[in-house]
């Protein structure tokens, strides 16, 4: 103990166990807020499986240091230790404790796969039936001495007498079959076959110019046997019915074709009805469809449809259709309303299917209609998440189809087997836009500007805002490289579509839907994951809704959207639409295509280091000088033609003390400066093809001096080290075509 009554010994050991506890309480923290989730599907879409878990590695000296890949500790070099959280959370994601959720009365209910049915109403009329309509009309002219039928409404049989007709002509056409059957009753016994063939053909054609006259067969026989001409001449109904019209009064003279009455049989009548034409995909011919009147309370008729019309109403927007009814009581009138609906079976993408169909690709991604916050085109639904320690929810951008009675159609951000809130919706969505965030209610709030990490709530339904996300979130290289390849197919869509080309306008989005895809969301932190996510989930949106338009304006109000979405999403992110040049030249093809040659060695020279093969690298390094020998860059701009020629010397001067007798460590040594030399060139020139180059970095190279080199894809793989430190090092540019250098922060491996 000293003077002073001091250990300064125990003081040190004492101060370095409080640092060791202070130490695991930080990693503690670390881990407690970054684990939030698990088990989730960010994508949304059918058929894909959700992460059970995502591995974060740290250092146990460094937590701050959050790695999705095991190596090394960039501050201490020190292995990275295993840290399993769940997820990042995204913008839009609530977290209540179990007493706040029972206080909400929150009910969920699965995303299905199933046929649903919608029914289709209709508003229409009774009538008659076209085809068992019956007209009496003159077949001769003449007087009507008598109608048996005197008003409308009544009831005839098939054959029963409607008219006397008195007709001149008829009495004339008499007189001659009766003088025709006389002569050819004296022709019968003579011995001239051609007087016999005669008369009997003059027979035959009165005997036709009678029944023709409108007489049946039976009144023809009546004359043939008195042997006396009728002056009147009765016409019998064709068919029993209804009378519905009487067009004629007696003592009028007619002319031949005149109607006189009009038959309708309503033993079969048709219920004419008026479809919407947003539903008219939705009925076929043989559909059963049932109606009911307001004469018969509770009382309901079916029949099914015959005909649609193939023209629209301009003036209703409707469709007409026609439902073949059978009425063998008569109390359907024509003339009465009806009320009718039309069961739709309806399949994948709202279309009408079979009862028989069972098919499971026919088979619809469907949610209650209570589940959707309806915004336009577009809908909002909360998902409760599987798998957390609190219930948690999340809010979704989604598409939505048709409705189908009580569900919708989802085309897109759900998939099956996912619980969707149906009760205490607008609760949820109330508490995620008071903690300014998107919500139903302001889609924008937080995703353009600082917003809270995400809800929590103990006691209370109410959320606490955590640590503000920053209003630009700083990405990898290799993250800005993919998202600025997101950000040109979308320049590409509004290209086509400023040129008015409909169809290059919905390739281009069905290509900027794949370009999302390849967005490597594991290498994002958790910020930038939660921005990643709200616009990864609206872009997608705006890439389904215009690649399926089949109107003009759904078109533009999809590449509107579209606008809006990646410029806010640039904005967050920090990155510009177009790529930043940064002095690259954009070199003749011929001097691109040597260059691509050379680039080719230099990786496989790249990949033999860090595979350890001393053979294979001297192979390369000779192939590089080959390469380089072969680069015509006469047809350079001076500057450039100077810069390429620095470079080409330096690695030329590099490669040419490889020889058989150089070992890996020499190689190294010698692939350094050469490797120096193709980051200027391509920051200069471009990557020599449609392929990106990702510049890598090594801090531990040579003695801790750090050293750069190029590799064909973000996965590490350092040829300075080879198996001994395979993936220490990190991603620090990435260089594309016509793009140039993109400092950042990249991602160890």
């Amino acid at each position: 103990m000293s003077k002073h009554g001091k250990d300064p010994g125990g003081f040190r050991q004492r101060h370095k166990l409080i640092l060791i506890i202070l130490g695991t309480l930080v990693l503690g923290f670390v881990s407690g807020r970054v684990a939030t989730r698990s088990g989730h599907d960010h994508e949304g879409t059918a058929g894909t499986e959700a992460p059970q878990g995502v591995q974060v590695w740290t250092c146990s000296m460094h937590p701050q240091i959050q790695m999705p890949r095991p190596g090394l500790c960039p501050i201490c070099h020190m292995d990275l230790i295993p840290l399993t959280v769940a997820g990042t959370g995204g913008l839009r994601e609530l977290v209540v404790s179990e007493e706040a959720a029972r206080l909400m009365d929150i009910e969920v209910s699965p995303v299905q796969r199933k046929f649903v049915t919608a029914q289709v109403r209709m508003v229409g009329r009774i009538d008659y039936d076209e085809t068992n309509l019956a007209y009496i009309s003159a077949w001769i002219p003449g007087r009507l001495d008598r109608l048996f039928v005197d008003f409308t409404g009544t009831t005839v049989e098939r054959g029963e007498e409607m008219v006397l007709l008195y007709s001149p002509e008829l009495i004339s056409a008499q007189e001659e079959f009766l003088q025709a059957l006389a002569t050819a009753r004296n022709a019968r016994g003579s011995n001239a076959q051609t007087m016999r063939r005669f008369t009997e053909g003059t027979e035959f054609a009165a005997r036709e110019r009678l029944r023709l006259l409108g007489l049946t067969e039976a009144q023809v026989a009546e004359v043939e046997r008195t042997g006396e001409v009728q002056d009147h001449t009765a016409i019998h109904a064709p068919t029993g019915g209804i009378v519905i019209e009487k067009a004629a009064v007696e003592g009028m003279y007619v002319e031949t074709g005149t109607r006189i009455y009009t038959i309708a049989d309503l033993s079969r009548v048709w219920a004419i009805l008026e479809a919407y034409e947003s539903d008219v995909d939705r009925l076929r011919l043989g559909q059963p469809v049932r109606f009911t009147s307001v004469s018969y309370p509770g009382e309901t008729f079916g029949g099914e449809i015959s005909f649609i019309d193939p023209l629209l109403d301009q003036r209703t927007r409707t469709v007409r259709i026609r439902v073949n009814v059978e009425n063998p009581d008569g109390r359907l009138k024509p003339g009465m309303f009806v009320g009718a609906i039309a069961d739709s079976q309806i399949g994948a993408g709202g279309r009408l299917v079979n009862a028989d169909t069972t098919a499971e690709a026919q088979r619809p991604l469907i949610i209650p209609a209570s589940a959707p916050l309806i915004t336009g085109t577009r809908a909002v639904v909360y998902v409760k998440l599987p798998g957390t320690e609190s219930p948690t929810f999340e809010g979704r951008e989604v598409l939505l189809g048709p409705r189908a009675g009580g569900y919708y159609l989802v085309r897109s951000g759900l998939q099956e087997g996912e619980l969707v809130v149906t009760r205490g919706t607008f609760k949820i969505d109330s508490a995620i836009q008071i903690s300014a965030r998107p919500s139903m209610m302001t889609p924008d709030l937080g995703a353009a500007a600082p917003v809270g990490d995400h809800g929590h709530a103990d006691d209370h339904p109410m959320p606490e805002t955590e640590t503000p996300i920053p209003d630009t979130v700083e990405l990898p290289p290799v993250a800005a490289y993919q998202i600025r390849s997101v950000m040109a197919a979308a320049v590409a869509v509004r290209q086509a579509y400023a040129e008015r080309d409909e169809a290059r306008t919905r390739a281009a989005l069905r290509q900027l839907g794949e370009q999302l895809e390849m967005v490597d969301e594991g290498i994002l932190a958790a910020d930038a994951h939660r921005i990643w996510f709200e616009y990864r989930m609206r872009l997608r949106n705006d890439s389904i809704e215009g690649s399926e338009a089949q109107e003009p304006h759904d078109l533009e109000r999809a590449v509107q959207s579209l606008d809006r979405n990646i410029n806010t999403m640039a904005a967050r992110f920090g990155v510009r639409g177009e790529p930043d040049r940064n002095g690259q030249v954009a070199p003749p093809d011929a001097f691109r295509k040597h260059l691509g040659a050379l680039y080719d060695a230099y990786i496989a020279m790249q990949t033999a280091l860090a595979a350890d093969q001393p053979e294979k690298s001297r192979t390369a390094a000779e192939n590089i000088r080959k390469s380089l020998a072969e680069v015509n860059a006469e047809s350079l701009p001076a500057e450039a033609k100077q810069a390429w020629t620095n470079a080409a010397k330096k690695m030329d001067e590099a490669l040419g003390k490889v020889d058989s007798r150089t070992d890996m460590r020499q190689l190294r040594e010698h692939f350094h400066p050469v490797s120096n030399a193709m980051i200027e060139v391509a920051r200069r020139f471009g990557p020599g093809g449609d392929r990106p180059l990702y510049v890598a970095y090594c801090p531990m190279a040579f003695e801790n001096t750090g050293a750069s080199w190029i590799q064909a894809s973000s996965e590490i793989r350092n040829p300075y080290f080879g198996a001994v430190m395979l993936r220490c090092g990190e991603i620090k540019e990435v260089i594309g075509p016509g793009q140039g250098q993109d400092e950042g922060h990249g991602r160890h491996d």
